[in-house]
């Protein structure tokens, strides 16, 4: 939680100098786990309604909890993707690794959970546009915001979680994120909670971070040629 904290205090702190009129109104945090993020975002955004979504059962347990307390944090059971339909998902407790897995056979700790996309949700729930798109996916964060192509757009700012070094196998390079997202009108806004190597003994090796990338209708791009 108190990792949680630091680092949306440092983002609240950091959009609110260089866009200190922007005042988000609707975020989602996919990938919510059991809360910690909607709440850490309900402290320094209180007026955003916040959207947690968190399909693994014990870990919706308590995010739907924690959701309760607050009015503006709405919890919900599924996972996004660039399809619709069901997935396979690691559950391990309320572990924070618990991913969608793409393998065909189907491993005792998993199980079938809901997948939409973020275009369809949108459109279900008849919402135009979204403030801060996190995502927390654990390695499917590039499907996650492919779901989200046409809307993209409509979206101020997108935090995803990046490998950083080429012996990370678990998540989607920093590179990848960055080519994709630069199609769409996106920008490097800062790189947030950056990890080091631990897997072998502590490694002066930085293994993956929380980029934030900010759309383009917000930067004067002409006055920076």
């Amino acid at each position: 939680m108190m990792e949680n904290t630091r680092y949306r205090r440092g983002f609240a702190k950091d959009v609110h100098d260089l866009i200190p009129n922007w005042e988000p109104q609707v975020i989602f945090d996919i990938g919510a786990n059991v809360g910690q993020t909607a709440v850490a975002f309900t402290q320094f955004f209180p007026k955003a309604f916040i959207y947690s979504f968190e399909p693994v059962p014990k870990s919706f347990q308590k995010l739907n909890a924690v959701a309760s307390q607050h009015t503006n944090v709405r919890a919900f059971q599924i996972a996004f993707g660039d399809y619709s339909g069901t997935a396979n998902m690691t559950v391990n407790g309320t572990s924070t690794r618990n991913c969608i897995t793409l393998d065909r056979e189907v491993a005792a700790n998993t199980a079938e959970v809901s997948i939409t996309t973020g275009v369809e949700f949108m459109e279900e729930h008849q919402l135009e546009k979204i403030s801060f798109l996190k995502v927390d996916a654990e390695g499917f964060d590039l499907r996650v915001l492919k779901g989200f192509s046409s809307k993209l757009a409509d979206i101020d700012f997108v935090q995803v979680e990046a490998g950083m070094n080429s012996y990370n196998q678990t998540h989607v390079a920093l590179s990848a994120f960055s080519d994709y997202l630069s199609l769409h009108n996106f920008y490097l806004f800062k790189i947030y909670n950056q990890v080091f190597e631990f897997s072998s003994g502590r490694q002066p090796l930085l293994r993956r971070s929380n980029p934030v990338f900010v759309n383009g209708r917000f930067c004067d791009l002409q006055g920076l040629k």
